[in-house]
């Protein structure tokens, strides 16, 4: 099985298990709405084209095999509520997390998880590194991240991380930015 590699500027997970995130029930209902949709725009007398009527059905039938796929060949299961997956509990191992830099030892990357007591209780990059730092988790498994929480350093000033962005990998070479929808 391929590894996820969620790489972001400076966040922890609260995160489900793609096998614990896969609603069959949710998938169906939407492979169903597109499979009706598909009919209703290729019924008999369309406007539509043949060609454009062959295109929606090839587009309809890749999210059936998804489906088929996700759900037929596995025990349907209902939605689950999001479960961590280890940041803060520290089943994620203190190698499984790197970064471009840490600021000093009171600041290392094992120290960038939710609600750690070591430390300034969290990471920090250089003041070289500032603009192109990153901090990254291996989750050494695919899954479906639910949620990102983040939270600052645990001295008497203030100091936290106001934006961020979140990009992910399979293979640690090719990235792509998480876009909200």
């Amino acid at each position: 099985m391929a590894k996820a590699i969620f790489f972001i500027f400076v966040g922890l997970f609260a995160v489900t298990k793609l096998a614990d995130a896969i609603c069959c029930e949710s998938i169906k209902s939407e492979v169903e709405k597109k499979v009706e949709a598909n009919k209703t725009l290729c019924a008999s007398g369309s406007a539509l084209s043949l060609k454009c009527c062959k295109d929606i059905a090839n587009e309809v039938g890749k999210y059936l095999s998804a489906y088929e796929t996700l759900c037929l060949k596995a025990t349907l299961k209902p939605c689950q509520a999001p479960k961590a997956l280890g940041m803060q509990s520290g089943k994620i191992p203190d190698n499984a997390i790197t970064a471009s830099s840490f600021y000093n030892s009171a600041y290392k990357t094992s120290y960038g998880r939710l609600n750690t007591n070591k430390g300034m209780c969290s990471w920090t990059t250089t003041r070289q590194g500032r603009s192109n730092s990153w901090f990254q988790v291996d989750l050494g498994q695919l899954a479906t991240l639910t949620g990102i929480a983040t939270q600052g350093s645990c001295r008497a000033s203030a100091e936290w991380t106001k934006t961020y962005l979140v990009s992910y990998s399979t293979d640690a070479k090719k990235w792509i930015y998480y876009q909200e929808s």
